[in-house]
């Protein structure tokens, strides 16, 4: 009977390590897609200002950019870092009602329909309350979650794109239009500074920061202050 016990606190204690707790605990919400080294941060606008994430005790897993294009699936863990889903995900046969949102939903779905078993790895990172859900597909693209909302600012700097992101060495900067760069700085995800230039750049080597999430801020010559997120590989 002592033994029996013993095998039964193990199961269940196994079982309990089976996943990571943390993805139960809030609603993930996008801050960015990252396909084939492209970023794609989600619209905000009258139909919808959030895409979520929610992963279901025990093993359900829901999503969507809107209401009519919704999926969800049965998710199968593998240890503390990766999960797939048993037959995939299903998907409503619906639309939104806005076009850049029906877009962005194809964008969204190309990242999940991986074949059944396709394994996801992940990796929940914590600063302060803050945490950060990052979601990789087997072929490298990546979704990135927040337990916050996405700031407003994060949608006033579109005349700005950085690339590739996730970034190995070069760190392309391009606005789309001709303006000049006072300043960049580039802060690590518990916000230290870890790089400053004043030189006008179109280009910064991130080659000698270690793997993982920072912010680039850029202010140009019309006084703007434009900051971005990107992945160091």
């Amino acid at each position: 009977m002592k033994n029996f016990t013993l095998l039964l606190f193990c199961l269940i204690g196994f079982s309990c390590l089976s996943q990571d707790i943390r993805l139960f605990e809030q609603t993930w919400i996008l801050h960015d897609l990252i396909l084939d080294g492209q970023s794609y941060i989600p619209p905000i606008n009258s139909e919808q200002n959030h895409v979520p994430a929610d992963f279901i005790e025990p093993n359900e897993f829901y999503t969507g950019v809107c209401g009519g294009t919704g999926g969800a699936g049965t998710i199968i863990y593998n240890g503390t870092t990766e999960f797939s889903f048993s037959a995939g995900i299903y998907w409503l046969a619906g639309s939104c009602n806005l076009e850049e949102n029906n877009v962005y939903s194809d964008l969204y779905q190309s990242f999940w329909n991986k074949p059944p078993f396709d394994p996801f790895q992940y990796e929940i990172i914590e600063t302060g309350q803050d945490r950060t859900l990052i979601v990789t597909a087997s072929n490298g693209d990546q979704a990135i979650y927040s337990n916050s909302y996405l700031s407003i600012s994060e949608f006033n700097n579109q005349s700005l794109s950085i690339y590739p992101n996730p970034s190995t060495d070069i760190l392309n900067i391009k606005f789309n239009h001709n303006i000049s760069i006072n300043r960049i700085i580039i802060y690590d995800f518990q916000g230290r500074q870890v790089s400053y230039n004043t030189k006008n750049l179109s280009q910064i080597n991130v080659g000698d920061l270690k793997p993982g999430i920072y912010f680039i801020s850029i202010e140009n010559d019309e006084n703007e202050i434009l900051n971005k997120k990107f992945f160091k590989k």
